[in-house]
């Protein structure tokens, strides 16, 4: 998951989404989930069960030079990204939600500009 927005103090990662005049919606996976999957084991991922919850927590976001075009973000957010490579990093704090079957989304408000 190496260019895809992570939780900073957990196992999971995925992408995120601008929602329309709203909070950065971020969509994951739990990484042992990947690993099963990654290792075909198919019987395992079936019957694959987590505790769900829900919780605080920083995400780090990251998002491609090209894709910020359409991605508008605060200067109070892109002032203090970094810049790796052809890609942007910066952090944001909100609730996500832990599914028993390994996903987590939730939204990650952007503060005011």
């Amino acid at each position: 998951m190496g260019n895809k927005s992570r939780v900073i103090d957990g196992p999971a990662g995925g992408i995120i989404t601008k929602m329309p005049e709203g909070p950065i919606l971020f969509l994951g996976v739990m990484e042992e989930l990947l690993v099963l999957a990654a290792n075909q084991r198919f019987a395992a991922i079936n019957e694959y069960r987590r505790q769900a919850g829900s919780l605080d927590k920083t995400v780090e976001c990251v998002v491609s030079a090209g894709r910020l075009r359409n991605f508008p973000l605060p200067d109070s957010v892109t002032g203090s990204a970094r810049k790796v490579g052809p890609y942007l990093h910066f952090n944001l704090t909100g609730q996500l939600h832990y599914s028993q079957e390994g996903l987590v989304f939730g939204f990650l408000p952007v503060p005011p500009a």
